[in-house]
């Protein structure tokens, strides 16, 4: 490190003193040191914010797998289970190593159902302020689906509204490329014998507001339910008092 210093000063013209060479070499060797140290620093730390960002997204994930699949497994099981009457009761027990973390519990078989899934459907998803841009609206009675674009898919949906409907098909809204409505959408989903969710449809209950040369246009149904909002929450705000 001297070296290098002492080799600047060697190489300078002798009009430059000592004094500002050695001042200037010195600088120079600090100012990419820190640089270089700053640099190593910011990177580090990015790289450990998106390892933890990516951590942090993984657990919730997997969380969210491990219990669609454990509950499906567990109901798949009692299933079998129940179908031989001499099954009286399960005896269950966690153990870690070898080591039991929680001790023996027995489930008689009248308790069996309840680890039992009803049904494959599992509880919808509910977006009251979803933005849909429609590529294909229906203009014609019947059981058609809509074509429009959510977080960047295409989706096909059930539009539910009657009252949006009926204001698409006697002409009182007309769609333009890139015509967009604010809704109340239901993300409909099951899960199968693996334990793995399926979205199997989107349905549209009610139309907030509809867009007209991007201006957004309140419908009488997103009115009345806004107007509706709005009293609960004055109501609310009195008994608060």
């Amino acid at each position: 490190m001297f070296v290098a210093i002492l080799g600047s000063i060697c190489t300078t013209p002798i009009s430059t003193t000592l004094e500002v060479v050695t001042r200037q070499a010195i600088e120079s060797f600090f100012e990419d040191s820190e640089i270089r140290k700053l640099k190593e620093k910011k990177e580090k730390a990015q790289l450990e914010y998106d390892i933890a960002k990516i951590e942090s997204e993984t657990k919730l994930l997997c969380r969210a797998i491990d219990e669609n699949v454990i509950k499906k497994k567990k109901s798949n099981y009692y299933e079998n289970v129940e179908k031989y009457s001499k099954v009286k009761d399960i005896s269950v027990s966690i153990a870690d190593n070898n080591k039991t973390i929680i001790k023996e519990s027995k489930i008689p078989r009248a308790e069996f159902s309840q680890y039992i899934l009803s049904s494959d459907d599992l509880e919808p998803d509910v977006n009251e302020n979803a933005t849909i841009e429609i590529v294909s609206p229906v203009l014609k009675k019947g059981k058609y689906k809509w074509v429009g674009i959510y977080n960047e898919e295409v989706i096909q949906f059930n539009m539910k509204s009657n009252e949006f409907k009926t204001l698409v098909q006697t002409g009182g809204i007309e769609f333009k490329n890139g015509s967009s409505i604010i809704c109340n959408l239901i993300t409909n989903k099951k899960i199968n014998s693996e334990g793995e969710v399926k979205i199997t449809g989107y349905d549209v209950t009610m139309v907030e507001k509809y867009f007209e040369n991007d201006k957004p246009i309140e419908t009488p149904e997103g009115r009345r339910n806004r107007q509706k909002k709005e009293a609960e929450r004055m109501q609310q705000n009195l008994f608060d008092l």
